[in-house]
């Protein structure tokens, strides 16, 4: 008895880029580097990668690592949160 071949999944893994309505790589990075109201040089100069890299992953000519975008809207989440939990200056 012959086994019928194994097709493939029609749609690609899970990954937070695949959701029906995520954003980008590109526009989730420059959003969270927005947010934190950083320049590309600043956040160039954070990760040790130059300016020109930053305005290419933003721009969509190269892509960033989901860590590093990841890593960034956590950084973002984080820093809003810390700033609303603390007391406003005297």
């Amino acid at each position: 008895m012959t086994q019928p071949p194994i097709s493939q999944p029609s749609e690609a893994p899970y990954s937070p880029d695949n959701l029906p309505g995520s954003k980008p790589p590109a526009q989730r990075l420059q959003q969270a580097r927005q947010r934190l109201r950083w320049s590309r040089q600043g956040l160039a100069d954070l990760l040790g990668l130059k300016h020109a890299t930053i305005f290419r992953y933003e721009t969509g000519s190269r892509t960033p690592t989901q860590e590093m975008v990841l890593w960034l809207e956590a950084l973002a989440t984080e820093l809003e949160t810390a700033l609303h939990r603390a007391p406003p200056p005297r």
